[in-house]
């Protein structure tokens, strides 16, 4: 909780309790629990506004597949035996 241990949020209980009395600690720790509800519903806000304008278009940027590039045609290679037999016969014949 915010870093603070039990012994330290012992220590600011008794100041609260020396500073303002009995009869207001409930009413200055309702207080403290509203700001804390609060803030923390503007973090979600921002988290959320955060991740929707500035994370999500990023990773969607980066999970893009690349755009196909120019690839050169391949070489047409024989590779059937029927094909180089009639080649070969070809090039005898010459």
């Amino acid at each position: 909780m915010f870093g603070i241990g039990g012994f330290e949020l012992f220590i600011i209980v008794v100041f609260i309790f020396v500073i303002f009395g009995p009869k207001k600690m409930p009413e200055v720790t309702k207080y403290a629990g509203l700001a804390i509800k609060k803030f923390r519903k503007a973090k979600a806000e921002m988290d959320k506004v955060v991740q929707e304008e500035i994370v999500d278009p990023v990773m969607k940027v980066a999970n893009e597949p690349d755009p196909p590039k120019d690839k050169p045609k391949p070489k047409e290679t024989t590779n059937n035996k029927t094909e180089s037999k009639a080649t070969a016969e070809k090039k005898g014949d010459k």
